[in-house]
């Protein structure tokens, strides 16, 4: 292979093509088929966006039924995964949980080994419901908690909100929550989804795939930027310590998490809709102050950086108003973007190639193996 051929990193290769996800860096925009996504801020479930993922259009007032009615049904967990969540460490990364368990599901779903459209799609499914209780039901359990069962009429971010503390979620709880869900739910060829596509083009299973892309989802550079966005916030402590915050950054060249993106060069869209969401939960829920905190410091970084804030940056502050744990910060991006994911799954195998790349050998030159002596 030649010296020129190499992109490390695969930056700007485009390695396939995909009718789920447009992402325009340049103008900072995207949108699910076709659709953007901004418009999807106002009254529109995840649910509704999962059904656009699998089946490439909104659903009808029949089909989202339908939907529902199916991801409620595979809300409860198997008693034998909950058997194992208890014989889990308390004190276990929840995305390594999240992705045994989603490998572990495989050997309970009878369509495992079916890689037609119609078994994938029951798959899809389940998975993108009890990838929320299993967050759910092990943070319970390693707080000396019994998992709360699943509602049956609350939606999939109330129902996630539920499950987690046991309370009925307010109006404006759910649907921060949902509008969350509904921005993570799918982000073109991340390096999770890209996981994903390579184990499905071995024609490997959906759960295999899926727990694949938790794992890539685990690292620090693709998931995890949420909670060190809070860490960040709790650092600076107040309105009044950014400013020297922000120089002290500057002068050890320290990253901060949250903003600038790998694509994004116009800004990432869904960050001003998260900032606004942010505003009405954090005065909601009493921490107005860590918000103007963030107000305060991305506009010091903006000004000092020329960085913008990305869909991390906001989507923290949501959350830790919600009560959500910063450790589950990452798992609910995975529960989200499990629709992704597997919508991805679902693509790879309608129109199958191995995914093998090449790499340019830089070793030694052939040589004997020595003799034994």
């Amino acid at each position: 292979m030649a010296k020129d051929d190499l992109v490390k990193g695969l930056e700007g290769v485009v390695a396939l093509e995909t009718t789920l996800c447009d992402l325009d860096g340049l103008n900072g925009r995207v949108t699910y088929r076709g659709y953007d996504i901004t418009e999807f801020a106002s009254g529109r479930v995840y649910e509704e966006v999962a059904h656009l993922l699998w089946c490439s259009e909104l659903p009808t007032a029949s089909e989202l039924g339908a939907l529902k009615g199916a991801l409620v049904a595979a809300r409860h967990l198997p008693e034998t995964v909950i058997a194992i969540l208890h014989r889990l460490p308390r004190d276990m990364d929840p995305m390594r949980v999240l992705q045994a368990c989603a490998a572990v599901l495989g050997g309970f779903d009878p369509d495992a080994a079916d890689n037609g459209r119609e078994a994938s799609l029951r798959k899809a499914i389940r998975l993108t419901s009890r990838m929320a209780s299993v967050t759910c039901a092990y943070h319970r359990i390693r707080h000396g908690q019994e998992p709360i069962p699943p509602s049956t009429d609350l939606s999939h971010a109330a129902n996630f909100l539920y499950m987690l503390t046991g309370e009925l979620p307010s109006e404006v709880s759910a649907q921060a929550l949902n509008l969350t869900m509904v921005f993570y739910a799918e982000h073109e060829l991340n390096a999770s989804t890209f996981s994903a596509r390579v184990i499905a083009s071995t024609l490997s299973d959906m759960h295999s795939a899926v727990a694949g892309a938790i794992g890539a989802m685990r690292g620090a550079l693709h998931g995890g930027a949420g909670e060190k966005v809070i860490a960040t916030i709790r650092e600076i402590g107040s309105v009044e310590r950014v400013e020297q915050f922000v120089a002290n950054a500057l002068a050890a060249k320290r990253k901060l998490m949250g903003f600038g993106h790998r694509v994004y060069r116009a800004g990432d869209p869904r960050s001003p809709i998260l900032g606004e969401r942010a505003d009405a939960v954090c005065r909601a829920k009493g921490t107005e102050r860590w918000f103007r905190l963030a107000v305060e410091l991305q506009r010091r970084v903006e000004e000092t950086r020329g960085l913008q804030p990305n869909v991390d940056y906001y989507s923290a502050l949501i959350w830790h108003a919600l009560g959500i744990p910063d450790d589950l910060f990452t798992p609910v991006i995975a529960s989200a973007r499990v629709a992704g994911w597997t919508a991805h799954v679902l693509e790879q195998h309608e129109d199958n190639r191995l995914i093998r790349p090449r790499a340019r050998y830089a070793g030694p030159g052939r040589r004997p193996v020595p003799r034994v002596p």
